[in-house]
Formats: C-alpha cells, sequence, structure tokens
C-alpha cells in the first residue's frame, strides 16, 4: 500500500508526540530508525501515524440522491482504489 493512503504527520509533529525537538528527530530519520517515516512527492519528511496505521479494515457510508451524483460515487470508489490502493469490497446496491 503506498504511503499516501496511510495517515501521516510532519517530523515536527512526531518529534513533539515524542518528547524533542525537529531538529533531534532528524538523525534517527536519517538513519531509518523512525518505523513508516519518507519523503514526500515535495521533500518533506511525514511519519506513519501509528495509531491510524494499526487499521486493516474501515467502513465508509456514502449515499447518492441522484442519477447523476451516484456517478459521482463510482469515480470516487474507482479513485479509492485505482489512485489510493484501497481495496473496496462491498458496494451495496439501492
Amino acid at each position: 500500500m503506498a504511503h499516501g493512503t496511510m495517515i501521516s504527520m510532519k517530523l515536527s509533529e512526531y518529534g513533539t508526540r515524542n518528547g524533542i525537538k525537529h531538529k533531534a528527530a532528524w538523525n534517527p530519520f536519517k538513519a531509518g530508525k523512525i518505523e513508516g517515516a519518507h519523503l514526500d512527492e515535495s521533500g518533506h519528511v511525514v511519519v506513519l501515524d501509528p495509531i491510524h496505521a494499526s487499521f486493516d479494515k474501515a467502513a465508509i457510508y456514502a449515499r447518492a440522491f441522484t442519477d447523476k451524483q451516484k456517478g459521482d460515487l463510482e469515480g470516487q470508489i474507482k479513485s479509492l482504489t485505482d489512485n489510493h490502493g484501497i481495496a473496496v469490497h462491498e458496494v451495496p446496491s439501492p
């Protein structure tokens, strides 16, 4: 699964949560000691949030009232599967 699909935080927030300053968190990042830490597309260091990363399933509820909205909903489901690597197991019919 791509890193972009998980909830992540900046390295500075990771440092704050762990009682260290941003610059002190840089060395463990460079040494590869922060699990889930990576550079994002813009070059910022982000760390996967272990609280959210531990969930392997989620439920999403969405509703469409018109045929046009139903098409939008189907597009959003396709985006979840194609762009974010999220597996959709069930889409109940109305």
